[in-house]
């Protein structure tokens, strides 16, 4: 795997794929391992949510149940969303297809979209308060919203959308929006960790958002 993807990569998309790695058990005193990984992650924080110094294995809600257990292989985009699962497809013993995560990875790499980093640093998402319980505050602003009308769309964790509605004009001044944590049908959506994306004509800016009940 190290020469079939990292390597790979490395070669061709440099700086642009990173390949991790951790055994989601609680391993080492207090759960070292794990933390050191967290450390070692940098920014990528998505997937490492769990507090590693309590041991309990049991009431982990995010590494376990959306990468499972062991032999794995999970394709994550630059805004956290699951682009590909080997689990999802193939059973435990025969998860590693090379093919495959390298489709996933092209497709994710071809999907960004090559903005400016002087105008994405123009285009601003904030929420509040975070983790929310029934209410979230958005507050955004869209210097040049361009012709088509900019959009929040709301994934889980496995990449599916589950909720989906227009941004009002505001221009390039903040404008603030309160969202009821409900799906697209209209019903609430259950506590656990989501992802709420902009997308506009200049880009799209992603923050990681917690409903608690």
């Amino acid at each position: 795997m190290e020469q079939e993807i990292w390597q790979y990569y490395q070669a061709n998309a440099p700086g642009r794929v990173q390949v991790l790695g951790t055994d989601v058990f609680p391993s080492g005193t207090n759960g070292s391992l794990l933390a050191q990984f967290r450390i070692n992650a940098g920014n990528l924080t998505f997937p490492l949510l769990r507090d590693c110094g309590d041991g309990n294995f049991a009431s982990d809600t995010n590494l376990v149940k959306p990468y499972n257990q062991r032999d794995n292989y999970v394709v994550i985009d630059a805004d956290g969303v699951i682009r590909y699962h080997a689990d999802d497809a193939w059973d435990y013993g025969d998860r590693y297809h090379v093919n495959e995560l390298r489709s996933a990875i092209n497709a994710a790499l071809a999907d960004l979209l090559p903005v400016p980093l002087e105008t994405r640093e123009r285009m601003t998402l904030e929420v509040s308060p975070n983790p929310f319980t029934r209410r979230l505050g958005i507050t955004f602003a869209i210097p040049a919203p361009g012709t088509s009308p900019a959009r929040f769309r709301v994934f889980d964790l496995a990449g599916r959308e589950v909720s989906c509605f227009d941004a009002p004009a505001g221009g390039s001044a903040a404008t603030r929006i309160v969202w009821d944590a409900r799906d697209a049908s209209g019903a609430a959506l259950a506590p656990g960790l989501y992802l709420l994306r902009l997308e506009s004509s200049m880009g799209r800016l992603t923050r990681r958002i917690i409903l608690a009940r």
